[in-house]
């Protein structure tokens, strides 16, 4: 089996795969550990409470992505010239850009939400006293977003080890943590959620520490490279941080505003429940692409660079055609057994999200078979584009859940998700494509030599 889909890779795609198979299997591991987190989670609280929580989640999840710069796809992005340039200093400077402008994320944060909370609480969260959960819970994501920054610099030196490692370390005390409050305080959602603040806060400071480690050696002599060494790239940087930006955040919106919206269209939090279950089984899929995703922007920025791109279309065509296959699988157990699956892992009470499973399977598989999209249009700088299509993409979601969410639930959500992924991959594939050719007819027009002035010469 090894042999036979060895011999169908390009070399691009098996270099994808060995810097991938780190992230591949703590994919693994951490889809077990937060299938079975779900199931804890969803059994231990009930429909009621689980889907309470899960609102909460997300209302502060969807503000913190408005604001989220996203600076580990830039110092990636930069990073990649700085290092091919051998100037390690200026990645340095890069870092502490980053560390300032997250610093100012993380107060902007609590801030917005803080307000937002005592002004529009009852809003999103149908919920009383619980305000001091969004609050306390904003500063512990807030320490996450630096973790950002260091996996950014560890997947640049392609360590994907120190990650992976670091994140199968984290799911295994955030389980421990989650069971122990549901085993001794079941179906009580403060004990629960003093539990989830706690491993958040170890998820913040441990993997910075372990990072901070792991990647002193490479930068020592660095350190006291000043911000001022990069002056000159500040506009390039600022305009696709900024660019970028947007088009996560509308991306984002989609992804973490469904069950939001679900909130505060549907007429019981049941039905968030419903459809965070269904989600968490549907899109489990992409524990098969995440990897991928994860190794494969690096490597699309190289490839770019050196002007390979037959060597990027070729690869995306095998990895497209391999993804299509667990995918159709999934999508056909979906289909047959959703309430046997449903009922089996989370009980009677859930099994409403049937339906919605199997929807959200059929929008995981089109994101699953396509996970190269995103990294390719910010390594063939269509971040811009990218931008415009998801405003698009999201005007055209929001509009559809509004009339179908009211009616039919987290059905009309999962449905609101497939037009969602059928509409944006197909406008992001043209143009990406057409983006390819362009750029290697220009290759192709600037090898030819000036026949005139070589004659004359």
């Amino acid at each position: 089996m090894k042999k036979f889909i060895s011999k169908r890779l390009d070399t691009q795609s098996k270099t994808l795969f060995k810097n991938s198979s780190w992230v591949f299997f703590a994919n693994i591991f951490g889809v077990i550990l937060t299938f079975l987190r779900a199931i804890v989670i969803a059994r231990g609280l009930g429909a009621e409470l689980f889907g309470i929580y899960t609102v909460i989640v997300a209302f502060i999840t969807t503000v913190m992505e408005v604001l989220n710069l996203n600076l580990a796809t830039a110092i990636i992005r930069f990073g990649a010239k700085f290092k091919a340039e051998n100037r390690p200093d200026k990645l340095v400077a890069l870092i502490k850009i980053s560390v300032l402008a997250t610093l100012g994320i993380a107060v902007a944060s609590v801030t917005v939400i803080s307000i937002l909370t005592f002004t529009t609480y009852d809003t999103f969260i149908k919920a009383p006293g619980l305000s001091w959960f969004s609050i306390t819970y904003t500063f512990a994501a807030s320490a996450l977003l630096f973790n950002q920054i260091s996996r950014g610099v560890l997947r640049l030196y392609f360590k994907f080890k120190v990650n992976s490692v670091i994140q199968m370390i984290m799911d295994v005390i955030e389980l421990s943590l989650i069971t122990s409050a549901l085993f001794i305080w079941p179906k009580e959602l403060h004990y629960f959620l003093i539990a989830i603040l706690f491993s958040r806060f170890i998820n913040g400071a441990i993997p910075a520490i372990a990072a901070f480690r792991e990647l002193l050696p490479e930068l020592r002599e660095h350190t006291k490279a000043k911000i001022s060494i990069i002056s000159a790239q500040f506009k390039e940087i600022r305009v696709f941080v900024i660019t970028n930006s947007f088009s996560r955040t509308i991306q984002s919106l989609i992804n973490n505003g469904d069950v939001l919206l679900i909130g505060i269209l549907a007429s019981s939090p049941t039905q968030a429940a419903y459809y965070a279950v269904g989600k968490k089984l549907a899109f489990s899929i992409l524990t098969l692409t995440d990897p991928l995703s994860n190794s494969i922007f690096p490597q699309l920025c190289k490839l770019h660079a050196e002007k390979q791109f037959k060597s990027i279309r070729m690869m995306l065509l095998k990895l497209t055609a391999m993804a299509a296959i667990p995918a159709t699988i999934f999508m056909l157990v979906a289909i047959f057994f959703n309430q046997w699956i449903i009922k089996t892992a989370f009980g009677e009470e859930y099994l409403e999200a049937g339906t919605t499973f199997y929807l959200l399977t059929g929008a995981s598989l089109i994101y699953a078979m396509f996970f190269w999209i995103q990294p390719l249009l910010q390594a063939i700088d269509l971040v811009y584009l990218r931008l415009k299509v998801s405003i698009i993409g999201f005007i055209t979601g929001l509009t559809t859940a509004y009339f179908l969410i009211p009616k039919y639930g987290s059905d009309g959500m999962a449905f609101t998700m497939i037009l969602m992924n059928v509409i944006m991959p197909g406008f992001f594939i043209y143009y990406a494509l057409k983006k390819l050719d362009s750029d290697e007819h220009k290759m192709g027009t600037a090898n030819i030599p000036d026949t005139e002035n070589s004659l004359n010469h």
